[in-house]
Order: C-alpha cells, then structure tokens, then sequence
C-alpha cells in the first residue's frame, strides 16, 4: 500500500506551525543528546508551543469578529517611596510534572536562550525560516491589522534570538518633564519674596559683592614655603675646605 504524499504548507499558520513543530522536535532530540535537562528542554517546549498557539487563534480569527471592550482603567495608585518593588516571580505553568522534574526550573530570560542552551545547525535552519517568515508580505499585513501578534511575537524572537523587524519594535516611551515649583525652592530666592528687615536678599547681596573690584585684601594669605629637608639642601662649601693639611709631626 503507497502512502499519500506530504506536500509542504502553503498558508501561514501552516508554514509556521510545520516550522514550530519541527523546531520543538529537534531541540528534544539533541537536547537529550548534549545532556541538557529535561526539565529545562519541557519549560522551553511549553513556552513555544503557548506562544504558537497564541498565534494560530489570532491568525484564523475573523476580523469582521466583535471584539470584547476593554474597560476603562482607573488611575494607578501611587507606590510608597518607603517600599522598593520587587520583580515578581514568573509563575509556574499548571502542567508542570513535579512528580519527574520536582521543583519548578526558572525559564530562561537572555537573548537567544534557546540558541545556547541546544546550539546545533537544525536549530538554527527552523529559527531562519521563522525569521523569513516575519518578512513576508501576508505576515506583515497580519501585523498591520491585527497589533497584539506583535505581543507574541516579540517574547518568541528575543527567546530564539531573532533581531526584530522595523514594524515590531515599539516606539520609546516619552515622560513628561517635570517643572519645578517654588515651592521647592528657599523661601528668600522665591521671585515674590520681599525682605522686612531691609538687609539684601542673598542674590542682592551677591550682585553687590560682584559690582566692585577685587583687591589683595579679598584672598586669603598665602602660606610660607616649607622648608626643604637636609638631604635636598644646596652644597656650600666650608672656607676651610681649602687649607693645605698639616704636616705630621715627627718623632
């Protein structure tokens, strides 16, 4: 019996789902073969089989779909200065097997983890074509239309180590520059600050100073020289340096 012929996926969810599964199968078998852990190469295998998922249903969602509004959020709570945020702990996935691995293994966060952890050529050949795919003219119209691929596809690039396309990166966010009040200045530099004692408010008062010439008087004395120690002393000869000896006398 002749088995029916595979032909390559045409569309996009298929190219990239044939290029996920292939990608999850090879990083499997030469993960066992270079002896990475296994709970490491399951904790790698679920997050991209999560994200492709993410992706497939975004994909084959029809647009003319109503689309849940999203309500409206109130003003974030100011945090104490007193307290610092602590980076909260990802969570562990519900299917995690502690009866296999025990404990949870924290996910890997650096640039191209999964090109580290299995670094092979088949690992690198499934990532390129990912990578070309992004490039495509039917995945940059999804892009256009549908913005949240952008949040899958984003975390999927910067685990495999791929540098992102124009049309993903996001735009830096601008803060508002904060302008001083006078309240947070000293009360006698304040503009509306009018002195009752008649004396001149301190920029007065350095106005004044600057106003008239400098003297001698207005620096600070200068200190003697110390003096220099024996050893570094100029040579003077003695006058007596140059009288002949005295004969010796004889016996």
């Amino acid at each position: 019996m002749a088995w029916p012929p595979t032909y390559p996926p045409t569309t996009l969810t298929g190219k990239f789902a044939y290029s996920i599964e292939m990608l999850c199968e090879t990083m499997a078998e030469q993960g066992r073969r270079l002896g990475v852990s296994a709970a490491l190469l399951w904790l790698l295998s679920v997050r991209i089989n999560t994200l492709a998922s993410r992706f497939k249903a975004l994909a084959t969602r029809d647009p003319s779909a109503s689309i849940r509004a999203e309500k409206p959020r109130g003003e974030p709570k100011p945090a104490p200065i007193s307290e610092k945020r602590e980076r909260t702990p990802e969570k562990t996935p519900r299917t995690w097997p502690f009866c296999y691995f025990g404990p949870p293994t924290p996910m890997p966060r650096g640039f191209a983890a999964l090109r580290r952890i299995v670094p092979h050529f088949l690992i690198d050949s499934y990532i390129g074509q990912l990578e070309h795919l992004l490039t495509t003219p039917e995945m940059v119209e999804l892009i256009a239309t549908t913005p949240s691929v952008g949040r899958i596809l984003r975390p999927l690039c910067h685990l495999m180590g791929v540098r992102l396309p124009p049309n993903l990166i996001l735009p830096k966010r601008q803060r508002p520059k904060r302008e001083r009040r006078n309240s947070q200045r000293p009360h006698s530099q304040r503009p509306d600050f009018q002195s009752t004692s008649g004396k001149p408010t301190p920029p007065e008062a350095g106005q004044a100073k600057s106003s008239r010439p400098l003297t001698l008087a207005d620096f600070p004395p200068l200190l003697p020289a110390p003096p220099l120690p024996p050893q570094h002393s100029a040579f003077v000869p003695s006058p007596h340096c140059f009288d002949p000896l005295p004969k010796p006398k004889s016996a």
